[in-house]
C-alpha cells in the first residue's frame, strides 16, 4: 500500500525540471498580471480645455445666427409688424428680389425699374405696352401685366403713386365722343394694315399681329377675339372697342367634308388632334350632314364647339 502510494508522488528528473519550469512560468504570469495596473498607471486626459473650445464655438453660432436673423429682418421687413411668412415662400421669394420706392408707372425710366427690383424681360413688357399707347390709369392697371405676379403686384401696390390729374385726365379723354368723332370705324375683316395703324394705340407692329391672326383663323366674328392676340389686353382692347366693327358674312369657312388634314390643322382653334379626329369621324361615319355633329368628336366641348362653328360649313 505504501509502496503504491510512493509511486504516484515519485518523478523522474525530466518530470521534476518540467514542473519547476512551469510553477516558475505561472507565477511570473500572476505577477505580471497584479503589478501592470499598478507599473503602468492610466494618464488621464484633461478634457477641460477642449469641452471649453466646443462651448465658446456653440455660444459664437448661437451669436451668428441670431445677428443673421435680424439682419435678414431688418433687410427685407421694412414695417415692425412685416414678418417674413416662411409658409408663403412666393411672398418671400418677391419681397427678397423687389426693393419698392413711391413711383408713377407712367413713363418710368428703365433705370428705375430696375432699382426697384424687375427684371429685364419684365422691364421690356412695360416698355412696349407703353410703345403701343399704353397708359396706368389706376393701380390695379400694374396688376393687368401678365409679367408682373400677383404677388409682386402686392409688395409693389402701396408704393404706386398717380397723380389724379392723371387719372383725370385718362378717364376724360378715354370715350369722348368730341375727341373721336372725326375717327372711322375699321371694319376688321376687310382692313388692311394701314387701316388697323388708324387705331388709337395701334401701331404698325400690332396690325401686322392682328392681320396675320384674321388670315389664319378666316376672318373674326367677335370684337372679342382681338384680346387673343399676344399683347393685345384687355387695356389695349377697351381703347379701339368703339372704333371697329365685324362683318360676319366675310368670315372664310372650311368645308369640314371635303377639307384635307392639313387644312384643318392650320386652323387656330381646330389644330393637330381635332384635325385628326374630324378626318377619323369623316372616315368612320361618312360626311357631316350638319355642322352640329362635329361635336361628334371627344375632344370637342361645348366651349370649342362655340369657337369652331362660325367657321365651318357641311355644304
Amino acid at each position: 500500500m505504501k509502496t503504491k502510494f510512493k509511486d504516484y508522488f515519485t518523478f523522474t528528473k525530466g518530470e521534476r525540471n518540467g514542473i519547476l519550469f512551469l510553477l516558475i512560468l505561472l507565477t511570473l504570469l500572476i505577477t505580471v498580471y497584479f503589478l501592470t495596473p499598478i507599473l503602468l498607471k492610466k494618464e488621464k486626459t484633461d478634457f477641460s480645455k477642449f469641452e471649453k473650445e466646443i462651448n465658446a464655438f456653440k455660444e459664437s453660432e448661437t451669436e451668428r445666427e441670431i445677428d443673421e436673423k435680424d439682419s435678414y429682418k431688418e433687410k427685407y421687413n421694412r414695417h415692425e409688424k412685416n414678418d417674413i411668412d416662411f409658409n408663403n415662400t412666393d411672398f418671400s421669394i418677391a419681397k427678397n428680389k423687389l426693393q419698392p420706392f413711391d413711383f408713377n408707372p407712367n413713363n418710368l425710366p428703365e433705370a428705375e425699374w430696375k432699382k426697384i427690383g424687375l427684371t429685364d424681360k419684365q422691364i421690356k413688357s412695360i416698355k412696349n405696352y407703353e410703345n403701343k399707347g399704353g397708359k396706368f390709369r389706376k393701380k390695379e392697371d400694374v396688376k393687368k401685366m401678365y409679367t408682373i405676379s400677383p404677388t409682386e403686384y402686392q409688395i409693389l401696390e402701396p408704393y404706386i403713386q398717380i397723380p389724379e390729374e392723371n387719372k383725370d385726365k385718362f378717364t376724360s379723354t378715354k370715350y369722348e365722343k368730341k375727341n373721336y368723332k372725326n375717327f372711322k370705324v375699321v371694319e376688321l375683316n376687310s382692313a388692311d394694315t394701314t387701316d388697323l395703324i388708324t387705331l388709337k394705340g395701334i401701331g404698325a407692329s400690332f396690325a401686322r399681329r392682328i392681320y396675320n391672326y384674321r388670315e389664319r383663323l378666316g376672318g373674326f366674328y367677335r370684337k372679342e377675339q382681338l384680346m387673343e392676340i399676344k399683347y393685345l389686353d384687355s387695356l389695349v382692347f377697351a381703347n379701339i372697342k368703339d372704333f371697329v366693327s365685324v362683318n360676319k358674312n366675310l368670315v372664310t369657312k372650311i368645308n369640314v367634308n371635303t377639307a384635307t388634314f392639313e387644312q384643318l390643322k392650320k386652323h387656330p382653334y381646330i389644330g393637330y388632334n381635332i384635325a385628326i379626329s374630324l378626318i377619323n369621324l369623316r372616315k368612320i361615319h361618312g360626311s357631316f350632314k350638319k355642322v352640329e355633329d362635329i361635336r361628334l368628336s371627344v375632344l370637342i366641348d361645348d366651349e370649342k364647339y362655340r369657337k369652331i362653328a362660325p367657321y365651318v360649313e357641311v355644304n
